[in-house]
């Protein structure tokens, strides 16, 4: 199963707490009706299919059952969060999205790189990451240099964990950035060679890509790295009242979209199962020419 925020599960473990001690109920062994009950109240306070389901995973970590079978794959669960779905289904999360040109325009402006701080340095390589992998912060954080190799135009990470768009029987997610030959101040590979030179001796033993710039230098949660991303967008004039860091990955594919690339390589890049989930957020007639994601999305 793909990690999931364990802040979440945290705030489902702590409200199935509380509904099992008013309730006089053992949260490990509860009843079928109880673990029911539990997740209609939780529809009842207003939570949608998206967050029902994090719940319900989130049960299924705790409770204990007799079978192999988790509490989330009983039948009668399963029909609930199915019913939750026809009722509340994903949405959109903007209606529009802030222009990549905008940021592209402060990160051109973060050069030469060599006076750069560590501090902008770092900012520009993850955001300069996030936007032409087209990733979700997980995967950023996942990424670690001990997997990665290169021919020194493409640096290809490979991420062994399971993670949310990992399938079953598909292998390890593979995480590919490009040169962009035309503008070297915004090429990820060029900023990435000279962030693993700068942070060679500052790392130690971690191998993780992106590493804190102020001491210890170690390993920095995705909650570091949302701020970082959301620093680079405010720096650059997005509104961060209204966009999250995670904005990037439906701001790259929707520019992506808009400038002709193929909707196979968009779903290849992004980590998208089907055209359907990247048509129900973009409903757009794509067409097909015979560019790669990076050069369209940079140009």
């Amino acid at each position: 199963m793909a990690k999931r925020n364990t802040k979440q599960y945290a705030g489902f473990h702590r409200k199935w707490g509380q509904f099992c001690i008013q309730r006089e109920v053992d949260m490990f062994r509860p009843s079928l009706t109880d673990v029911v009950t539990f997740l209609t109240h939780l529809f009842n306070s207003g939570l949608g299919y998206s967050s029902l389901n994090t719940a319900r995973c989130a049960l299924s970590s705790i409770i204990m059952r007799d079978s192999d079978n988790t509490i989330g794959n009983h039948p009668l669960v399963s029909r609930f969060i199915k019913g939750v779905y026809h009722l509340r289904p994903p949405s959109c999360r903007y209606d529009n999205i802030w222009d990549v040109s905008i940021v592209l325009r402060y990160l051109r402006g973060l050069h030469p790189l060599s006076s750069l701080s560590m501090k902008m340095l770092t900012l520009k390589l993850v955001t300069l990451v996030a936007l032409v992998s087209a990733q979700r912060l997980q995967t950023l954080q996942l990424l670690d240099i001990s997997t990665v190799h290169g021919d020194g135009s493409t640096f290809v990470f490979t991420i062994p964990d399971q993670i949310k768009q990992s399938r079953p029987g598909s292998g390890p997610i593979k995480v590919v950035l490009r040169d962009f030959q035309e503008d070297q101040s915004i090429s990820v590979v060029k900023v990435l060679e000279f962030y693993l030179k700068q942070t060679k001796n500052l790392r130690g033993s971690c191998s993780k890509l992106f590493i804190s710039y102020v001491k210890p230098h170690a390993a920095v949660s995705r909650d570091t790295l949302a701020r970082w991303i959301k620093l680079v967008l405010d720096l650059s004039g997005v509104d961060t009242k209204t966009f999250s860091a995670h904005s990037t990955r439906a701001a790259s594919t929707s520019a992506a979209y808009s400038r002709s690339v193929p909707i196979e390589e968009i779903l290849k890049v992004a980590g998208w199962k089907s055209e359907k989930t990247f048509a129900k957020f973009y409903n757009k007639e794509v067409l097909h020419q015979n560019e790669t994601f990076t050069n369209i999305l940079l140009s």
